[in-house]
């Protein structure tokens, strides 16, 4: 028996099994309700005069006020090198060649200024959660949800099935190796035979 196995106690399972994820399209259905997921690009209230920083804090409060199904969350937007990283330091210990010890350290110091670079990037989202809607309660929610947010003066764009799963991607992998995702895992090499 697997660690999976013990854990979920179901035997195996596919990863939407897993994760309970019923479908994703421009909302990502879920056992416990539906979600939409609603990007907003953040001000820098580091250069905001006081004022406007409680302007946009009201602004905020105003947005989760909306409705009660609204929640926040945050994610970094790019990749994690950390296991590669690792893997480049064992490298290093182990290599008897200096000379492939100094491309080792090289690579190592190019994965740390990637990362660098990217440790700031941070995807803000507002998610509404729908429990018992109908797919047009739902619609016309996320509808008026946006308009909220964008009334509030926030710079908002609604995820649609590719940004979700890019999102799920960062978030249970922490890693991103393409632009797009199957639905499936293998779906491309089934595709290229039919």
């Amino acid at each position: 028996m697997s660690f999976f196995d013990s854990v979920s106690g179901k035997g195996k399972q596919s990863t939407r099994q897993f994760t309970g994820i019923e479908a994703i399209g421009d909302t990502l259905r879920t056992e416990h309700g539906e979600l939409v997921y609603f990007k907003v690009s953040p001000a820098n209230v580091s250069v905001l005069s006081p004022e406007n920083t409680e302007s946009k804090i009201r602004q905020l409060m105003t947005v989760l006020a909306a409705g009660p199904e609204m929640e926040m969350c945050c994610y970094d937007s790019a990749e994690n090198f950390d296991a590669n990283k690792q893997f480049l330091r064992r490298r290093m210990e182990e290599e008897p060649v200096p000379a492939v010890r100094k491309l080792l350290s090289l690579d190592l110091a190019h994965l740390d200024a990637m990362q660098v670079a990217a440790s700031t990037q941070r995807d803000f989202v507002f998610v509404a959660r729908f429990r018992r809607e109908t797919p047009e309660q739902v619609f016309s929610a996320a509808n008026r949800i946006e308009k909220v947010i964008k009334t509030q003066g926030f710079e908002v764009r609604r995820l649609g099935k590719e940004d979700i799963k890019r999102m799920l991607a960062i978030y249970f992998e922490r890693n991103v190796t393409g632009d797009s995702f199957p639905d499936f895992d293998g779906e491309r090499w089934t595709e290229d035979e039919s």
